[in-house]
């Protein structure tokens, strides 16, 4: 650009500007750069965030010198979950003079992961016989976990027909999940007993006769609960509780024997005749 003096009209100066050289348009030509837009479709979630296939075009326009080149506008489906892919659409007129427009697409198409742990003994018939505790694992591999409800570590320590416990959690595209467990607990001393016969019947390479052994101090232990007989349930669990320890590290595996005996002194403790 250069400016040029005038002849002064009226006592007042006037000034040429011109344009010389690459870039500059003709007299009266076009100063004004394309018009560009991007154009989404999908289903919008939160934080910027898309929830589903995304297709991405472009408008461009300029209405005085018109397009002569684009570079990167073509239309995109995007189908796979993205954390942020990014494009560029550049157009550039009949005088030379271009607009670039950026644009970056976040897809997550996935709910949160919600996992329970229940961590207890567990019985007969999908009931626990010790007390009882609730944790969550809760993930989102593209956007992140924004939030959760319910997902604290929860302790059951009475006896229970059903409790339930939930946990629901929210990603940053907004979408929501929930995990739901249902504990029953039987901590009586009849249901450990019942549920140490299972677990005796079920040994791995112990032979017959040691599980008869076991199971018969256990069912006469049972038989003395279900008369009210608390005195004779006591000392018929001490009797296999002496067996174990005279078995562990020999017919029984020592972490069977620490088990059996913790669960027999278990149901003892809860003899209250």
């Amino acid at each position: 650009l250069s400016l040029h003096d005038a002849l002064p009209i009226y006592g007042t100066a006037h000034y040429r500007l011109t344009c010389e050289g690459a870039g500059c348009p003709a007299p009266g030509g076009d100063l004004t750069p394309p018009e560009v837009t991007a154009s989404l479709s999908g289903t919008m979630g939160s934080n910027g965030w898309y929830t589903s296939n995304v297709g991405l075009s472009w408008n461009v326009s300029d209405a005085e010198s018109g397009i002569a080149s684009t570079s990167g506008c073509e239309a995109v489906s995007l189908t796979a979950n993205t954390t942020g892919t990014s494009f560029s659409c550049t157009a550039t007129n009949g005088v030379g003079l271009s607009t670039t427009v950026p644009a970056t697409i976040k897809i997550d198409k996935d709910a949160p992961v919600v996992q329970p742990t229940v961590t207890g003994t567990l019985g007969l018939n999908g009931w626990y016989v010790s007390d009882v505790t609730v944790s969550w694992a809760v993930s989102d591999a593209t956007s992140g976990v924004e939030s959760t409800t319910g997902c604290g570590v929860t302790s059951l320590t009475a006896n229970t027909p059903g409790t339930t416990v939930t946990c629901s959690a929210t990603n940053h595209a907004g979408l929501t999940a929930a995990g739901q467990v249902t504990v029953k607990i039987d901590k009586s001393p009849g249901a450990i007993t019942s549920n140490l016969i299972a677990v005796v019947a079920s040994l791995p390479n112990v032979n017959a006769g040691i599980k008869n052994a076991l199971t018969s101090k256990l069912q006469n232990a049972l038989a003395s609960l279900g008369r009210g007989n608390g005195n004779a349930a006591r000392n018929q669990l001490a009797a296999f509780i002496n067996e174990v320890e005279a078995q562990a590290g020999k017919a029984l595996r020592v972490a069977d024997a620490i088990f059996l005996i913790e669960q027999a002194r278990n149901a003892m403790a809860g003899i209250v005749s």
